[in-house]
């Protein structure tokens, strides 16, 4: 009776030392699953980095946009980075103005901007090709129209010479790893002198 109780143990020990194929499909199917898996991530965070880098770059030039015009004299702003170069205070043509390139980003294709980054100022340009800062410019954006000189009446007068807030906005857009971005970024300048 012993030594048919040990075949037996014996029998199921060996039927247990093997794989089936079922269980080796099994396992090479989980196996693929997790490869494919872990395929998919590592290509989603490559593809995550390089827009990280991208989006980094663009919000750094804004940055760097806001920085600049806040270390300039607060009454020359509007006229260093309008549209106009007729105005710019040291001689036409000498101020930053409003488009600005960032070295690392390019322009889509078929793009219709001068540039990769455009700073939007609340202005409209007049029949005489100047531009005036405007309280009465629409751009919910910007919060406009708004008061700017502190008069609590917003008019259609131009504001360039009495402002004390001064809405800014630094638009960007460029053609990317993974198509066309965009960034838009609002802040509002102030002369603390004046309020």
């Amino acid at each position: 009776m012993q030594h048919s109780v040990n075949v037996k143990r014996a029998r199921r020990a060996q039927g247990r030392r093997g794989m089936t194929v079922v269980e080796l499909v099994l396992v090479l199917g989980i196996l693929g699953m997790a490869f494919g898996m872990l395929t998919s991530t590592l290509v989603a965070n490559a593809r995550q980095r390089h827009i990280n880098r991208e989006t980094a770059l663009a919000v750094e030039a804004a940055r760097d946009i806001f920085e600049r015009m806040r270390n300039e004299d607060f009454d020359q702003v509007f006229a260093l980075y309008n549209a106009q170069a007729a105005d710019d205070p040291a001689g036409a043509g000498s101020a930053p103005g409003n488009v600005f390139d960032v070295p690392e980003l390019r322009l889509p294709p078929g793009s219709q901007r001068p540039a990769v980054g455009e700073i939007v100022l609340p202005s409209l340009q007049t029949d005489a090709g100047t531009w005036q800062l405007r309280e009465d410019f629409d751009d919910p954006e910007l919060g406009m129209p708004r008061d700017l000189n502190g008069d609590a009446i917003v008019d259609d007068l131009d504001h360039a010479f009495d402002c004390m807030l001064l809405p800014v906005r630094v638009e960007l857009e460029w053609e990317g790893l993974y198509g066309a971005r965009r960034l838009s970024v609002s802040t509002l300048l102030a002369d603390f002198r004046r309020i």
